[in-house]
């Protein structure tokens, strides 16, 4: 299964009436390409491709179109074409009428699209001789282009002679393709010295004493050639071998016997033939880009006005959020390798913060301070779609609408902030469903801070660390499936006052470190099953003194 690289075309959205195309995945091969679209009214589309490159100064390049009339009107599109050439840019453009009530509309994109290469390497593993006519028999082995201009790829003469009857390991050099076409054709033929020069199957000549033909056309059939008389002992094969059109992350293998047996002379030659399809840098640049989007899974929080946060989303997507000016929040959505879309409206009357969390599954939640102090959570639950918008729902108050957003392993978006008395409190919101908020609501985790919170999880629970300007930093432990098996009381670290961040080791111990004018300057660490100890801070030194060594980090 060949990989999608997404090639989604930014567009102005047309009205809803009107006829658009979405969802555009260009899947480059060697010598083919496959592009796929979706269309929310049923149509039959026209899809031209060509080279963006000129192959001749004031010669148009040819343009490959396609009108897949006889698939019928589809909202779901697939074209193919074939006979591309390898490694080479080319550009297409789709275009798709149609609309509501049978409504005039014509909806237009374009994109482009790198072809790969493929190189192969044939190996001949053992040649077996059944039968024999006597000591003086040779082989032909050559291979041509199965489908382009059928020429020759490889030719070997043997001078060797097969005197026995038996197996012999590596009987042929290797044949190492850079540039491997789409098809092998292997011409085998083992004859008999005296065997003179002459034609046969319709004028394909030259097998014995000499090379075959520099060119196999497609009127010479696979199958087996056989000459047994007084003049001529010839046992020949032909046979054909497709290879694969798309980039794999390892070589491909095709195992080939190329059995000939007749009464005089036999033979069985067992071989393989392995190829790597390779993307184009291009291709491969697109894919990574893709990877690195899908990779930003995480949170963001937006301040201010114009200050635009992103994360990641559905594979080759990244989503950019802003707050807006009149109260007002906005998204865009950028595609991999094919820009980005106009900055859409997500909501109104919204004030900051505005806080975005990302998922696996390609979901976004976002939170944002709504009328009378409210947090208003929305989910977008397809945001590759440029128009989707959220729905907001009231999630109680939370002090200046400030929260801090954790997504689980299982999904669930959850969220820490502190309420009117200053108390730490937890909410937990289910991966999908109209209404997200677990029937729990929120749960208090106590006590009573001015400040801000780090929180890490670990398994079902979360290490909650609280930088309390004037008394210092709190930390305590959070089960929310198991509030009451939580530890009660919050723990003063002493020996620090400041902001403080907060990571999870690989041996499972929590990490916290101090900040001192946006820099870090002590840590402390919390090892299970021994806790904080009773070690202070421990200071980090100056750049250009002693390295202190820290504990790996996830």
């Amino acid at each position: 299964m060949p990989q999608s690289i997404p090639y989604i075309i930014p567009t102005i959205d047309p009205p809803k009436a009107m006829q658009r195309i979405d969802n555009v995945v260009a899947i480059p091969g060697v010598t083919t390409a496959v592009i796929r679209f979706t269309t929310p009214f049923a149509t039959v589309p026209v899809v031209e491709l060509s080279r963006a490159d000129r192959i001749a100064e004031q010669v148009p390049n040819p343009t490959f179109v396609r009108f897949p009339i006889f698939d019928g009107l589809q909202q779901v599109h697939k074209v193919e074409f074939d006979g591309l050439e390898p490694f080479t840019h080319y550009e297409f453009v789709i275009k798709a009428a149609g609309g509501l009530d049978q409504a005039l509309g014509l909806a237009k994109v374009t994109g482009d699209l790198f072809t790969a290469t493929r190189s192969a390497h044939v190996f001949f593993d053992t040649l077996t001789i059944l039968t024999r006519a006597n000591e003086d028999m040779y082989f032909n082995i050559e291979v041509y282009d199965g489908g382009n201009d059928y020429g020759i790829l490889s030719r070997f003469l043997t001078d060797h002679r097969f005197l026995d009857g038996g197996t012999y390991n590596q009987p042929f050099p290797t044949i190492d393709l850079d540039f491997a076409p789409d098809s092998l054709r292997f011409s085998i033929l083992g004859y008999d010295e005296d065997s003179p020069s002459f034609p046969f199957l319709d004028g394909f000549e030259g097998f014995a004493h000499g090379p075959g033909p520099d060119t196999l056309l497609p009127d010479v059939p696979d199958g087996n050639t056989y000459a047994d008389n007084d003049q001529a002992i010839i046992t020949g094969i032909v046979q054909t071998h497709e290879l694969g059109q798309f980039a794999t992350q390892s070589a491909q293998t095709i195992d080939f016997n190329l059995n000939s047996i007749n009464v005089r002379f036999g033979y069985g030659i067992h071989g393989r033939i392995i190829f790597q399809v390779t993307d184009h840098p291009e291709t491969a640049r697109r894919r990574r880009v893709a990877d690195q989007l899908r990779a930003v899974i995480g949170s963001a929080t937006s301040m201010t006005v114009g200050h635009a946060v992103a994360v990641g989303g559905t594979p080759g997507h990244a989503h950019m959020f802003s707050l807006g000016p009149d109260l007002t929040a906005y998204r865009k959505v950028i595609r991999s390798g094919l820009g980005q879309s106009n900055w859409q409206l997500v909501g109104e009357q919204l004030s900051g913060p505005l806080t975005v969390l990302g998922s696996a599954s390609g979901s976004i939640d976002v939170f944002a301070g709504g009328e009378d102090g409210l947090l208003l959570h929305g989910r977008l639950e397809q945001p590759e779609k440029s128009d989707a918008k959220p729905v907001w729902q009231n999630l109680g108050e939370i002090r200046d609408h400030d929260v801090l957003a954790i997504r689980s392993r299982d999904g669930s978006a959850h969220l820490f902030g502190f309420d009117r008395s200053g108390a730490v409190c937890h909410l937990t919101l289910d991966p999908s469903g109209a209404n997200a908020v677990r029937p729990s609501g929120w749960q208090t985790l106590g006590g009573s801070f001015t400040g801000s919170l780090s929180v890490t999880p670990q398994e079902d629970r979360f290490h909650v660390f609280v930088s309390d300007a004037d008394r210092g930093v709190f930390y305590r432990q959070w089960t929310p499936l198991h509030p009451d098996l939580s530890n009660t009381d919050w723990v003063l670290l002493k020996g620090f006052k400041g902001p403080v961040s907060s990571k999870l080791g690989e041996d499972g111990s929590v990490f916290v470190v101090g900040f001192q004018s946006g820099n870090p300057s002590c840590f402390k660490v919390l090892g299970s099953p021994h806790g904080w100890g009773n070690d202070n801070w421990i200071a980090i030194p100056e750049p250009n003194t002693k390295t202190l060594v820290l504990p790996q980090l996830i």
